[in-house]
């Protein structure tokens, strides 16, 4: 299994060096910035793990019986758990059957490898059910936790864990490797300008896949536009808020959530002179810190609220434009 992600590469060298100097943890903490392929590296150092007949470079042979079934999706000794779709929360009963699995003797590999990805989606009751396999995992199981903001995570689940940390990619870095891997729809590659390329990078706040899957929905890459223009009438006219509501439908709510979160980043960033923008005009003076902070972090709560409940993202929507109005200028708007 090649590793075509450049900036992944400092963290796969730290967890070699481990293996090489047989200090492979049993449990594994592999964190970093959302959207810049943590599941990749986990599956990667998992088929490596799993490999029977491993390269002199430490990368799975990819042809043993190990590597065929790793390949195929059907490899019994690669775990992993994730949250249901329909659920916001990863349930404890996937957790028990999970920690069940990890138990059983191995088949085919030395070693077992089970992901939880992302950790994030463990609430308390979850984390703490998974504690004790943490500590003493049966056999040589090694646990990887792929996690996004390690300080969601109870201490006791990351004081069990060896760190890997992962470095968020450059723009450069990002740019590059999408013109040598052009993301795919049901036609093949994507044909895409440099135009084009720099508005996804921007819409994805530089994550590479996500800019990737941008770049094959240009439908969702106009809205980020349409997101950034809403804010910027909303804070001349806030009761324009609702319209803009109406404006921003059939963008995907989670697409929406993370761009106001951007956009609200953005302009507090303007309002202590680090961001040199000519975004939102003759506006800037009204911009608010103490607001744009709050309304950051309801973007943000917004956001995974998008993904895992049914909500009226319409009037959460509007309230939140409604907020961005009255800022410095506009406390009594309706």
């Amino acid at each position: 299994m090649s590793n075509t992600e450049p900036w992944l590469d400092a963290a796969w060298k730290a967890f070699r060096a481990r293996v090489e100097t047989d200090r492979v943890p049993h449990a594994l903490l592999l964190a970093g910035p959302q959207g810049i392929g943590k599941g990749r590296l986990a599956g990667r150092i998992a088929a490596s793990l799993l490999c029977l007949e491993p390269r002199e470079d430490g990368q799975a042979c990819g042809e043993c019986r190990s590597c065929r079934l790793t390949a195929s999706g059907a490899h019994p000794e690669w775990l992993r758990l994730q949250r249901r779709e329909d659920k916001r929360f990863i349930i404890i009963e996937d957790l028990r059957e999970f920690i069940r699995l990890i138990g059983l003797s191995c088949t085919i590999s030395p070693r077992k490898v089970a992901i939880v990805d992302p950790a994030d989606d463990m609430n308390r009751a979850t984390a703490n059910a998974l504690l004790k396999t943490l500590e003493e995992p049966p056999g040589d199981t090694v646990i990887m936790l792929v996690c996004h903001d390690p300080s969601r995570l109870p201490a006791t689940i990351r004081s069990r864990c060896q760190w890997l940390s992962v470095e968020a990619p450059t723009h450069e870095q990002v740019a590059a490797w999408l013109r040598e891997h052009p993301p795919e729809n049901e036609e093949g590659p994507v044909g895409f300008g440099e135009a084009e390329l720099e508005t996804a990078l921007d819409a994805a706040g530089n994550q590479p896949m996500l800019a990737g899957v941008l770049l094959t929905q240009p439908d969702w890459l106009a809205g980020f536009d349409k997101v950034m223009k809403g804010l910027e009438v909303v804070l001349g006219e806030p009761a324009k808020a609702g319209a803009c509501a109406e404006y921003l439908d059939g963008i995907p709510a989670d697409l929406v959530w993370t761009w106001l979160s951007r956009g609200a980043a953005r302009a507090l960033k303007m309002t202590l002179g680090a961001q040199d923008t000519e975004w939102l005009g003759n506006h800037r003076e009204r911009l608010d810190r103490a607001c744009l902070a709050r309304l950051q972090a309801a973007a943000d709560r917004y956001q995974v609220v998008a993904r895992r409940a049914a909500v009226r993202q319409d009037l959460l929507l509007r309230d939140w434009l409604l907020e961005w109005g009255r800022q410095r200028g506009h406390a009594d708007a309706a």
